[in-house]
């Protein structure tokens, strides 16, 4: 793309006093995050692990976002700035930061959370082999204050992915790895760049990429306070069957677009599956979904679910549990169908 090659051109002449390759690369995209952002970078300065460059690329703010930016590179010469011209989404601007990061490891970084003080250092330490590693967060109100529940309650889930091909099953149907709470290796930006037509969202599409390689895995650790806000791009409440059966019950009506993201994401990667067992659950999923969106082929869906239940719904490990978890998950089948 001709954008891309443009920020790349400049960025290279602007930069070249950068001599030194940070072992970290933090890809910071905003917009409008005057409110928040500078409580994010006090967190980033404060990290214990500090072998890191910020690429920060403000999409264009009409508030004081990128002058808050500007004072904070003043501050800090590990901390690059740019700014679009024009408005590009959250998804293009990534994309274009990712495409600046010069560091072995890339972590992801939003602008309204805090990173507690070992975010950096405990993602790099447990990645491991691995193209990726994600981490639980803290769920926070606007005013930082704790609600109690982490990501990791939301997602109604007791047992998570033990295994690589397990994770990636998962993936197929639902992202496990948050963007803002996760790292992953420099070499994966062949494979996800630039991002497929038609995704919604780049953290899923990096952990379904990792999954497919050398590996994508998940700690339980707490390493920021994501602040759940009105203004979010994405937002996480504590899993409740009411609210679940609720949404679902809505969704109906919106099931001929709702899949299209997964659709996109798995027509994408289809040849890039090595692993015949792999290949073959990508292209039952990918049926599943065609059959969702366009409301036909209703048993042929309904078997598939009953076949990988385990790795669509991931059943909590009691065995009353168990039983209740696949009542309401079959009820939410039988609606959506």
């Amino acid at each position: 793309m001709e954008w891309q090659a443009l920020a790349i051109r400049k960025w290279t002449a602007k930069q070249s006093k950068r001599v030194k390759m940070a072992q970290i690369s933090i890809a910071l995209a905003t917009y409008n995050g005057a409110k928040y952002l500078r409580e994010q970078l006090h967190s980033i300065l404060n990290q214990s692990y500090q072998d890191w460059e910020l690429i920060a690329c403000d999409d264009n703010s009409s508030d004081r976002t990128f002058d808050i930016l500007k004072e904070f590179s003043e501050r800090d010469k590990r901390i690059h700035i740019l700014k679009n011209e024009h408005n590009l989404g959250f998804l293009k601007n990534f994309e274009k930061i990712f495409l600046l990061c010069r560091g072995n490891y890339i972590a992801c970084c939003d602008q309204d959370d805090i990173w507690t003080e070992a975010h950096l250092q405990k993602l790099i330490d447990r990645i491991s082999d691995n193209d990726c590693i994600g981490a639980n967060a803290l769920i926070v109100d606007s005013n930082g204050s704790s609600t109690g529940n982490t990501v990791k309650d939301s997602l109604s889930l007791e047992i998570f992915p033990n295994d690589n091909q397990a994770i990636f099953k998962r993936e197929c149907f639902y992202n496990l790895i948050q963007g803002t709470a996760s790292l992953f290796k420099r070499e994966l930006l062949a494979h996800i760049l630039p991002f497929p037509d038609g995704i919604k969202f780049h953290d899923h599409w990096i952990a379904l990429n990792a999954s497919v390689r050398k590996g994508c895995s998940y700690s339980e650790d707490v390493v920021l306070k994501y602040r759940n806000h009105s203004q979010n791009v994405t937002g996480y409440k504590k899993f409740q069957l009411s609210n679940a059966l609720k949404t679902t019950y809505q969704a109906k009506k919106f099931r001929s677009t709702m899949y299209l993201p997964n659709l996109a994401m798995l027509r994408s990667i289809q040849s890039k599956i090595t692993i015949p067992e792999m290949s073959l659950y990508t292209k039952e999923a990918i049926s599943f979904f065609e059959n969702l969106s366009h409301n036909k082929h209703r048993i042929q869906s309904v078997l598939f679910y009953i076949k990988h239940y385990k790795e669509i719904a991931l059943c909590p490990r009691k065995k009353w549990k168990l039983f209740a978890y696949r009542v309401f998950c079959l009820t939410v089948f039988g609606i959506m169908l």
